[in-house]
């Protein structure tokens, strides 16, 4: 099966930043209401029609044809209105250049295909542009992003340009700017351009690949005889095309060997590449990516909607990674007897393997919105699901599995509340399952501090000194300078890791009174956190919990989206079954 030619394109503009120029023809433009030089003919002729005394033919070309006993063309029709370049230039003025209610209605402005072109001269994978239009739309586009090209549109110009490949962005205007007296439009003119251009052509043609768009290789001779002559040529061509290609543009695209490619519109075809070389460029980004790099990318997919199916991809290839890191014998079930040493280099090798997908789901749950929540649903189910365990098992490390997808759970339930999303705060806490074995159980059961460390490998983490809770202080200790400044400094980060562990607490235990969870941890056991030692505010969490319940009734954020049944005593009586609990235990 032969690759999508637009992949090979973007693969090619990817690998050789700038070295592919581009060359734009009219119907790049054609989007914006700038007409094509045909419907610039049409309305030539329909003026003719008027000054004749007749009304708008129809089809004008055939009553050009019945009155003047000739096709019409482009070139005669302006030669014949406009006998100076400066009325050629005064009678086109109108054709491109908005009027404030076209400016209005986003008419003759720069296209989706411009702004594409635009960004990915911004990021430098494009620094040459050929054009044969006459509007400034490419360079309205440009400006929105901070670029300014060296604009080349005459000898003078070209006498005093930077030099190629020391310029940012050089734009050519073959035929001249619609307000530059200088503007090719006649056949005569357009049948060659000056030594200097030809100079420039030659360099670009030779040097550089080409891709080619909107351009009919029909009105230019002078281009199409350019292009023709440079038999050397060192990378690839490819023309974007909507339909067949005219006799004389088939002539120039194989003496180019070009890849055609057919595309839906111009806009359509360079929002495509923009977005599959961006892609290649992130799918070669070293692996694993750092964090940051995995917290920058995912912030800027949520950015639009169209990017959802990128930013699915990107995170589901993160989760597998994850998950082939726990089949690996590093995580094995089995393994030796825990002691510090190994349950402290596993602790470690779980934060590792699980640094890119936390810091991905927390900018996703500070910055997502709803429509993002299957997606955090996906990996974190996927990460903490496991079949049913066999052969030798040593308790610790099967606990230990869950290490990575706590990581992650913890950064999202966190910055979701540091956000106040509270919509996501609630889904995350109630709306995901995993399976553990042949079961699928809340999300909550497992993927906590305590579950996660369990027994004799939780000790383990602080010796001597037996923290109450090293589990819930190790994964304090390892956020903590991850988030803090997402959430706004340690200390909040603090109140924050606090509110989110009794709330899993919390949860768990409403689910154990809608019998979801195992009736046998009804009463003895549940989810423990720092919330359940710290006794002084503001870090006594199930007081303020209680407080603020007090004072807000069923407007508490977590009971005005549905937690607790929405109802105050109910979660007032489930804090007091959580603090009875851990009194018991001597907490």
């Amino acid at each position: 099966m032969a690759l999508d030619p637009m992949i090979s394109m973007a693969v090619a503009v990817q690998a050789r930043k700038g070295v592919y120029a581009l060359l734009l023809g009219s119907g790049v433009s054609r989007s914006s209401g700038v007409p094509t030089a045909w419907e610039v003919v049409e309305d030539l002729i329909n003026r003719i029609a008027e000054l004749a005394g007749e009304e708008r033919p129809a089809d004008p070309a055939a009553w050009y044809q019945d009155r003047f006993g000739s096709d019409p063309s482009y070139s005669d029709l302006l030669g014949e209105l406009a006998k100076s370049p400066a009325d050629r230039s005064q009678l086109l003025r109108g054709y491109f250049e908005p009027t404030d209610e076209e400016r209005d209605e986003g008419i003759k402005t720069p296209t989706e295909a411009h702004r594409a072109i635009a960004r990915m001269v911004a990021a430098g994978h494009v620094r040459v542009i050929l054009t044969t239009n006459f509007d400034r739309l490419m360079e309205q586009a440009l400006a929105e992003v901070g670029v300014t090209p060296n604009v080349i549109w005459s000898p003078a110009s070209v006498a005093g340009m930077t030099p190629l490949q020391h310029s940012d962005c050089t734009l050519i205007k073959l035929h001249g700017d619609h307000t530059d007296l200088e503007t090719k439009n006649t056949l005569d003119e357009l049948a060659e351009y000056s030594p200097e251009m030809n100079a420039v052509l030659d360099q670009v043609l030779t040097e550089y690949g080409l891709i080619v768009c909107g351009w009919s290789g029909d009105w230019d001779p002078a281009l199409r005889d350019a292009i023709l002559r440079c038999t050397r040529h060192r990378f690839s061509t490819f023309w974007l095309r909507r339909s067949s290609l005219s006799e004389d543009a088939q002539r120039v695209a194989e003496a180019r060997h070009a890849v055609e490619v057919e595309i839906r519109s111009a806009d359509q075809c360079f929002l495509d590449l923009e977005e599959k070389v961006r892609s290649i460029e992130e799918s070669r980004t070293a692996h694993p990516l750092s964090p940051e790099v995995a917290a920058a990318t995912t912030k800027r997919l949520l950015s639009e909607s169209r990017y959802l199916i990128r930013l699915e991809d990107l995170l589901i290839e993160e989760v597998e990674r994850v998950r082939d890191a726990l089949e690996a014998e590093g995580f094995s079930l089995a393994g030796p007897k825990p002691d510090e040493a190994n349950v402290r280099a596993r602790a470690e090798r779980a934060h590792a393997v699980a640094s890119n997908l936390s810091a991905m789901l927390r900018v996703g749950c500070y910055w997502g919105s709803e429509e993002h929540h299957r997606l955090w649903r996906r990996a974190l189910e996927r990460v903490a699901s496991f079949g049913t365990a066999t052969g030798t098992i040593t308790y610790a490390w099967q606990h230990m599995r869950y290490l990575p997808a706590a990581f992650a759970f913890y950064s999202a339930g966190i910055a979701a509340l540091a956000a106040e999303r509270y919509e996501t705060l609630r889904f995350l806490l109630t709306g995901c399952t995993v399976r553990d074995g042949d079961e699928e159980v809340p999300l909550v059961e497992k993927v906590n501090g305590r579950e996660a460390f369990w027994q004799d490998a939780s000790k383990l983490l602080f010796p001597p000194n037996g923290r109450k809770t090293p589990g819930s202080d190790w994964l304090h200790e390892r956020l903590g300078p991850e988030m803090s400044r997402l959430v706004g400094g340690e200390e909040q980060f603090t109140l924050l890791f606090h509110r989110f562990e009794l709330l899993v607490s919390m949860c768990f235990r409403q689910l154990a009174l809608d019998d979801e969870i195992n009736a046998g941890f009804n009463g003895d056991w549940m989810p423990d956190g720092r919330f359940t030692w710290h006794r002084f505010a503001p870090l006594h969490t199930p007081a303020l919990f209680k407080s603020e319940i007090e004072k807000q009734g069923v407007e508490w954020p977590p009971l005005k989206v549905g937690l607790f049944n929405g109802d105050p005593e109910a979660a007032k009586s489930i804090i007091g079954d959580i603090e009875k609990l851990w009194h018991k235990h001597s907490f």
